[in-house]
């Protein structure tokens, strides 16, 4: 990273990155370790839980099961689709992550996926957002896709980035600032909630978190192949299809949407000139 600020220095020690990372990938793990090379505070590694290995471990971390072998491990509730295991590996690897950064003492971690692409400015928008001093639990540092721009209540102007409350959140768990305040909402509420870890992260009404957003995102995904597709794809075609099932989706995703859309007006507070198009 170039151009670090005398501010991103003064921080090392309030901050430290969590990768999330497979033994059977260490290639992953050397290029991501190469890309926070320069930066100014620790990385450290967190082993992944992989479903290749052992699956009682991993039902394990949550009192789940297999429901339908040999990878299903419940329904999604929120798409009506076989929630599989890969999945709960995924979001039990970030749970893994977030209770190191909690057992550490540290003020502020960032749970990074091996995957993650550092754009030129992670450094110093950082720790813009860490010297603003505004009060978060989690600010979101990644999207999956670019589309633009987005409709958002802008928080704070930063020199570096804007941080905002969005109404549509993007998808992805690459890379997500968080307090520790925010690691506790986010242990304390996973429960045994069969949703990929993105949708859980971003959801105010399913984790309780006063969540930001960069815009635009500092990091990115790389577009290395996922290591999930092989051991989920063949159960994304199991879905319920029945009138009663979509009628109860349809009432949770609507009350979760009026709940971000809450949050995103109204916590903490609401100034109707700071709606805009933010970079994203």
């Amino acid at each position: 990273m170039n151009n670090v600020t005398d501010a991103a220095r003064e921080i090392p020690e309030l901050l430290r990155i969590y990768v999330i990372n497979l033994d059977r990938v260490a290639d992953r793990w050397q290029t991501i370790s190469s890309a926070l090379d320069s930066v100014p505070w620790p990385v450290e590694r967190i082993s992944a839980f992989d479903c290749k290995g052992d699956v009682s471990a991993i039902l394990g971390q949550r009192n789940q099961k297999i429901v339908d072998p040999p990878y299903g491990v419940g329904w999604n509730p929120l798409r009506l689709r076989m929630f599989s295991l890969v999945e709960e590996a995924t979001f039990c690897s970030h749970l893994h992550a977030l209770a190191v950064f909690l057992e550490s003492g540290i003020a502020y971690g960032i749970i990074m996926e091996d995957d993650a692409a550092i754009e030129s400015d992670f450094t110093n928008c950082v720790s813009s957002i860490i010297n603003c001093e505004l009060e978060f639990d989690v600010v979101k540092l990644e999207s999956s896709r670019d589309s633009g721009a987005r409709l958002a209540v802008v928080q704070e102007e930063l020199e570096n980035c804007r941080i905002v409350r969005s109404f549509r959140p993007a998808s992805g768990a690459a890379a997500y600032l968080v307090s520790r305040k925010g690691a506790r909402r986010l242990l304390d509420n996973a429960g045994q909630l069969r949703v990929p870890v993105d949708d859980y992260i971003w959801n105010t009404g399913l984790n309780g978190c006063l969540i930001y957003h960069a815009a635009p995102f500092p990091v990115t995904q790389s577009g290395a192949v996922s290591t999930m597709t092989a051991h989920r794809s063949h159960l994304r075609h199991r879905k319920k299809r029945d009138p009663v099932s979509f009628a109860i989706q349809g009432l949770r995703r609507g009350w979760l949407r009026l709940q971000l859309i809450h949050a995103a007006l109204f916590r903490p507070t609401f100034n109707p000139l700071s709606i805009r198009k933010v970079p994203w």
